[in-house]
């Protein structure tokens, strides 16, 4: 009980003034109850902040229904309102159904989280130790050894998890003095879930021969995450060295070691938000879009993203979307039309290329092939056809291209 207690007084002497809200996840479950009754009966938190208990609903369990509806009782007992979310899960999805319900409950928070409030989870040392060796099992480098870190800062505001150092027994001992109620999900006893396989068949038979083993392991994670912090520090320069704008100087790249490369990559992806991807992905951009001919177009793919390159550049994106390159859309704007000094019967139309456009260059005479003046201001291949272009009674208008805002501008003709 104790130990709870001292978590929460570490926590709230932490807050500051510009924190106005705390969003609490909240399952019902042991942890997040003991969690949610501590933050409400907290002096030092219940009258500074305001506690927002969110319940994500899976869906999945025959009694999703009730267990809502339990939180809601307990939420209003304790004085704080429960906001409740529906997530719908892909049974079909080849993502495992723990990964998905991750996903899509972080998700349903960053749709909640305002700036400068503070999300809290319940996770605690039991979670650190599985989470740890389902990393191991999986091959991962430090900064998946690394665990689940006490803080993280997220778009908007950051995620604390106050518990990450106590153990399942602390919060148990906590719930049993202070009456707390929850609800027992059935399914974390599933042991076709690797979490759940771990928690009741393998941890417990190292814990007969190292009884401290999650402290140990909790403490392990906690060493990779000081070794990778000092990575990403030093990494980090060489990698504000590699960058031009948001791509990458392969020039300067092909010199580093290929254990270099790897690191670098994962860490300027990591800068563009966008999903990792495995060792072998990895080799792929090396090998074949790194390595690949100066002309050549090689394109690397996996789940949300896409690695391209360009003139000893390379390009990290997210997937583009279908592009129709037929479609027609009409115009008729007087500000537009004001500005290019059209009368008014002119049409103006926005398509865009086909192939075989000319236009008019200001100070060059005569009409040039669009396809070289996109050559010309370093567009890479997969933007030109999807830019718009403005089409005055059939002919293209003079147009140029701004690299800093990465915009097609305008010139009367």
């Amino acid at each position: 009980m104790l130990a709870v207690l001292h978590s929460l007084n570490k926590f709230s002497s932490c807050l500051n003034e510009t924190t106005k809200r705390l969003i609490v996840g909240y399952s019902g479950g042991l942890d997040s109850s003991v969690l949610l009754h501590g933050l409400v009966h907290h002096p030092n938190i219940s009258g500074r902040v305001n506690i927002i208990p969110v319940h994500i609903n899976h869906g999945l369990h025959k009694n999703a229904e009730d267990w809502q509806n339990q939180c809601a009782l307990m939420a209003s007992q304790w004085d704080v309102t429960l906001v409740t979310k529906m997530i719908t899960i892909d049974q079909k999805n080849k993502e495992s159904l723990e990964a998905q319900a991750r996903q899509l409950r972080y998700d349903c928070f960053n749709d909640i989280i305002q700036d400068n409030d503070i999300l809290l989870t319940a996770h605690h040392q039991d979670d650190q130790a599985e989470t740890l060796l389902l990393q191991l099992i999986r091959g991962a480098g430090p900064k998946g050894l690394s665990a689940m870190a006490y803080q993280k800062f997220l778009q908007k505001g950051s995620l604390v998890r106050p518990f990450l150092n106590l153990s399942r027994n602390d919060l148990q001992d906590y719930a049993k003095a202070h009456h707390v109620i929850w609800v027992e999900d059935d399914s974390n006893q599933d042991h076709r879930f690797s979490r759940n396989f771990l928690r009741h068949d393998i941890i417990p038979r190292l814990q007969e021969r190292w009884p401290g083993l999650c402290k140990t392991l909790s403490r392990a994670a906690k060493h990779c995450a000081s070794h990778e912090a000092l990575l990403v520090k030093l990494m980090g320069k060489k990698l504000n060295e590699l960058m031009l704008g948001q791509q990458l100087d392969l020039c300067q790249l092909a010199m580093c070691d290929q254990d270099e490369i790897h690191y670098l990559l994962r860490l300027w992806l990591e800068r563009l938000s966008l999903p990792l991807p495995s060792s072998a992905k990895l080799d792929d951009i090396i090998n074949h879009v790194i390595g690949a001919r100066e002309d050549a177009t090689p394109l690397v793919i996996w789940p949300g993203v896409e690695i391209r390159r360009y003139r000893q550049k390379l390009y990290g994106m997210k997937p583009l979307q279908p592009q129709d390159p037929k479609q027609v859309i009409q115009v008729n704007n007087i500000d537009m039309r004001e500005q290019l000094g059209l009368p008014a019967e002119a049409t103006m139309e926005i398509r865009f290329r086909r192939g075989g456009e000319r236009c008019h260059i200001p100070g060059r005479q005569g009409h040039h092939s669009l396809k070289k003046i996109f050559q010309e201001k370093g567009i890479p291949p997969w933007e030109r056809d999807r830019i718009p272009l403005l089409f005055v009674n059939g002919e293209l208008t003079n147009i140029f291209w701004d690299q800093e805002s990465r915009a097609m501008h305008l010139e009367p003709c």
